[in-house]
């Protein structure tokens, strides 16, 4: 039915090694116009599902304001990091991104983000609320040669800069070395939230940021993290019933710090 047209399907190498000898040589007598490469390619044009999303670049979703995102799994498969298939094994850290937010009133909520080095990224915002997500960053990747690649920026759960009203709530964020959430320059609520790194920051705070932090459960899974919150150059967010764990110090303001293994704020 494929052949003769009447039913519309993409033909798989699986598929034609299936089929009698006269119709494989008569698939490679054709002409072919266009083969998808192996991989997510042949996967994208092969599902059955009516509404499909792909895309050829580091990214994921981009929004412009005003969106709700909602219910998405985001995820940067590893066999896209290899040479000559689109992606750069040399490729920085902050151009792989899950959701970038570059405008105002925005609500994520439900999203499910892995093996990307930044969860959720917004700059100069307004009026977001990041909301019952799951995020999982890397810090490096092995490509197609079994080479490891380590990424050289941006390594961030969720960051932002120079934003206010956002509220950042009950999300699950787990990275490896990155730092969980960052704000500069911005007014944030960050709530009951769950934030695991093995060796990264917290939650850090600068320039004038924050509003409060509270009731958010901080660990550094293998004792590695330097601070589970850090807060500094005249940054002064309320921070009260948070259960810090694990790290090498609980909670710096400016030049105050407090050491502890266990600690609740």
């Amino acid at each position: 039915k494929v052949l003769d047209g009447k039913e519309q399907q993409l033909i798989t190498q699986d598929v034609i090694e299936d089929v009698p000898e006269n119709i494989q040589e008569h698939l490679a007598s054709q002409n072919i116009i266009f083969k998808p490469n192996e991989g997510p390619q042949t996967e994208f044009l092969a599902a059955g599902e009516q509404d499909v999303l792909y895309g050829g670049s580091a990214g994921g979703i981009l929004s412009y304001g005003k969106s709700e995102i909602i219910d998405n799994t985001i995820s940067y498969s590893n066999d896209r990091y290899t040479n000559g298939n689109g992606c750069n094994t040399s490729q920085y850290g902050e151009y792989l991104v899950g959701i970038t937010i570059d405008g105002d009133q925005n609500i994520l909520r439900g999203n499910t983000i892995t093996n990307l080095a930044v969860g959720i990224k917004l700059n100069s915002v307004t009026d977001n609320i990041i909301d019952s997500n799951i995020i999982y960053t890397l810090s490096s990747f092995t490509n197609s040669q079994g080479n490891t690649q380590n990424f050289q920026y941006g390594l961030y759960g969720i960051e932002a800069q120079n934003c206010d009203s956002l509220f950042i709530t009950n999300n699950t964020v787990i990275t490896e070395t990155g730092t969980l959430i960052y704000q500069t320059n911005g007014a944030s609520t960050i709530k009951y939230n769950l934030l695991e790194t093995e060796s990264g920051r917290g939650i850090w705070c600068e320039n004038q940021a924050g509003v409060e932090f509270s009731n958010n459960t901080i660990a550094s899974t293998n004792g590695n993290g330097d601070y589970g919150i850090h807060v500094s150059n005249l940054s002064a967010p309320i921070i009260k019933n948070n259960i810090v764990d694990n790290f090498q110090n609980g909670i710096y303001a400016d030049n105050t710090t407090v050491s502890y293994t266990h600690l609740r704020a």
